[in-house]
């Protein structure tokens, strides 16, 4: 017998926070655990930001998943941005991984 398993999250719920590839504005990146999950393969992940301030000019950039697995994924940010901007901000992560688990 299969199953599918669909599992989300919101950052908060991992330790590894927003990380920079090197000094300066750039690339930021964010690993997301999700071995817990049980995944025989990689899932199907979609990711999206959450932040700003309403009615303000401060805003969360794109992001795109550039590594993943069955095991963990890293959402990087599109435009330059720095750690700082992106807790500034509250740029949140939340997401959903839907795959097989048996």
């Amino acid at each position: 017998s299969s199953g599918i398993n669909a599992e989300y999250g919101h950052d908060q719920d991992n330790f590894y926070g927003w990380k920079s590839w090197g000094p300066g504005p750039g690339d930021v990146f964010m690993r997301i655990n999700i071995a817990g999950c049980g995944y025989l393969r990689p899932p199907i992940i979609t990711v999206t930001l959450s932040g700003g301030y309403l009615g303000g000019d401060k805003r969360c950039p794109s992001v795109y998943i550039n590594i993943f697995s069955r095991k963990f994924f890293h959402i990087t940010t599109v435009e330059n941005a720095s750690v700082k901007e992106m807790l500034e901000n509250r740029c949140d992560a939340y997401w959903i991984a839907t795959g097989f688990v048996c």
